[in-house]
């Protein structure tokens, strides 16, 4: 007989810190085996608060059943769509990535909120458990600040005999957008409930040199000497070296199995991210977990459309690396190995947005859509990557009425720069005006035509 877990209060911080449940609110929780120890926890978390919830149990064999057809059925479907809090807690098998993947992409009330957990165990229930929403939320924040606002990334890792290795990262300032995974999950929005860390996946094809994956990859943590060194030219993994067979094995399985589906994508660079989260306090192979604990650093190849960008792949591996160095545009935010988030806040406090080149003629173009306006704490970059909503600061709250008038402006509409200072002058400061304008030009709401 299956040993029944004992665990604290996970499931209240799951669902009403990182799910924000509320009284009559719809709760779905799809599983399969790998939760069948945790089962009873969970619906007596659900009788002792009152919560009602539908359970459906997808067997992992049937999986694979609804994977060959690339297709949930019409039952599953039709809960996903009326559910406001959705909990999908299945294997992490690579065999089952694409059924996650359908949970993802099915119609879901614009309400909902879905929490994806894969490879549940007890360190996992701990993490959430013990994990600090808040101030993880507040890093995470100022993590994808500063990966949103660089132009060029450098990481440098080290093996365990000193050797350093450099990868050079250029992006795109604010159109290759950051992603936060703060601990909380917004309406109409996923994510993993574990939270903690900020990622950017850039166009893979300015991304060039080595790193030395010295922490973790799925399924295993690594030791000293057996650390796998990757090359990486316009983006695509060329070449990798380790001492180690079962390190090597991880990618020649990658490799092989994709080669034979005729995936050509499974070595592109997806992601660079870093870990936020203090209550991790050791490696253990599971990527959901690795990549977030503090201080840390991770990459990824293979898919990362999931995420609402352009690589399509079967598969996703995270890697970790720790101690390691990470520039941006040249300063160095990480200070003996650890992230210096003074140092960032300083640039953030300094910055100087660029002086506004155009003509009163000029034609501009404003993404409303890309504004939340909060009436404490100010005004903020939206950011909606396949449905994952990530929420960036750009203006304190003195800015919201002006920034509430410029909303009033229909989405996408062209108007002439002068005929928006005109219309805006009669209210606000015209000084003002032009800073807001410099702002929002900055994070990519305003275009010049």
């Amino acid at each position: 007989m299956e040993a029944i877990k004992v665990v604290k209060e996970p499931f209240a911080t799951l669902f009403f810190s990182i799910l924000n449940y509320k009284r009559g609110d719809q709760c779905l929780i799809i599983y399969d085996e790998t939760f069948n120890p945790y089962l009873n926890e969970m619906i007596g978390f659900f009788g002792k608060n009152k919560i009602l919830a539908s359970l459906i149990f997808v067997p992992f064999r049937q999986q694979l059943l609804f994977i060959e057809n690339n297709r949930l059925p019409l039952g599953i479907k039709a809960a996903l769509s009326e559910a406001n809090i959705i909990v999908s807690v299945v294997s992490s098998a690579d065999d089952t990535t694409i059924f996650r993947r359908l949970i993802l992409k099915s119609r879901r009330n614009k309400d909902s909120r879905l929490g994806h957990i894969t490879g549940i165990d007890d360190d996992l229930l701990e993490i959430i458990d013990t994990s600090n929403i808040h101030e993880i939320h507040r890093r995470s924040e100022i993590v994808a600040w500063i990966l949103g606002q660089a132009s060029e990334i450098n990481i440098t890792s080290f093996d365990s005999v000193g050797n350093k290795y450099e990868l050079l990262i250029k992006k795109r300032k604010w159109i290759d957008e950051p992603v936060m995974s703060p601990g909380i999950i917004y309406k109409n929005s996923w994510g993993n409930p574990i939270p903690g860390e900020s990622f950017i996946c850039p166009d893979y094809k300015k991304i060039n040199g080595q790193i030395c994956i010295n922490g973790s990859v799925p399924g295993y943590v690594i030791d000293k000497g057996d650390e796998i060194i990757l090359t990486f030219k316009d983006g695509e993994m060329i070449n990798w070296t380790t001492k180690n067979k079962i390190m090597s094995h991880f990618l020649e399985i990658t490799e092989n199995e994709s080669r034979y589906y005729g995936d050509q994508n499974w070595n592109k660079f997806a992601e660079l991210g870093i870990g936020l989260n203090e209550s991790i306090y050791q490696l253990s192979g599971n990527m959901m977990i690795d990549e977030k604990m503090l201080n840390t650093i991770h990459i990824a190849i293979g898919n990362n459309e999931v995420f609402g960008f352009r690589i399509r792949s079967r598969n996703h591996h995270d890697m970790v690396i720790v101690n390691a160095l990470l520039k941006v545009d040249n300063v160095d935010i990480f200070e003996n190995g650890k992230l210096n988030f003074d140092i960032i806040k300083k640039i953030r406090k300094n910055i100087a947005y660029e002086k506004i080149n155009i003509t009163n003629n000029s034609m501009i173009r404003i993404f409303k859509s890309k504004i939340f306006v909060s009436k404490n704490s100010g005004v903020y970059l939206k950011i909606d990557k396949a449905e994952r909503t990530s929420l960036v600061k750009i203006a304190d709250k003195t800015y919201n009425e002006l920034v509430e008038d410029f909303c009033r402006i229909k989405e996408g509409e062209r108007q002439s720069y002068g005929s928006l200072i005109q219309k805006l002058s009669t209210k606000h400061d015209e000084k003002k005006i032009k800073k807001l304008i410099e702002i929002m030009m900055n994070y990519n709401i305003i275009n010049c035509l």
